[in-house]
């Protein structure tokens, strides 16, 4: 299975594909169409956030790859939400970086088994990360995510679940 987000040399092809792709399976999600294997994160992300899905089926996707349209749907912003979700996502089924998986479970079990709450909460974490790691080669250290994973978890169980 390919992910959505296979390296790039071009980062503007990167965010063409994966515009087009998320826009491909909401219309499929739509319509009822199968879906080919690779699709289960966006899908199941998508599924997560049905108003954004219904927008997004409702675009061609060469508009939202040019960024014409409704701004809340062709802004990047939109886009790089609902990617880190499925970068969450596929992080916790491959396990990689190893831990990712229970620290994932842990926060859904924090959120009461709402997973979008959950991840919610790991985003800001995973893009601080990913922000990190821009201009390093090899990227930045697993480890420095891991542990800012586990001392958020910590703070929300200690303030109890909200």
């Amino acid at each position: 299975m390919t992910s959505p987000f296979a390296l790039h040399d071009d980062p503007a092809r990167l965010r063409t594909d994966l515009r087009r792709r998320f826009a491909e399976v909401a219309a499929r999600l739509a319509s009822g169409r199968p879906l080919e294997a690779a699709d289960h994160h966006l899908a199941s992300v998508l599924a997560d956030h049905p108003e954004d899905c219904r927008r997004l089926a409702g675009r061609h996707a060469d508009d939202l790859v040019q960024g014409t349209g409704p701004h809340d749907v062709a802004d990047g912003p939109f886009f790089l939400h609902l990617a880190l979700h499925v970068a969450l996502r596929e992080q916790a089924a491959a396990d990689l970086p190893p831990g990712i998986r229970t620290l994932h479970a842990s926060y859904v079990s924090w959120a009461g088994g709402d997973r979008v709450r959950a991840e919610h909460r790991m985003l800001p974490i995973l893009e601080e990360a990913m922000r990190r790691s821009l201009g390093r080669p090899g990227g930045d250290d697993p480890r420095i995510y891991l542990e800012a994973l586990a001392a958020e978890l910590e703070r929300l169980n200690r303030r109890g679940r909200r």
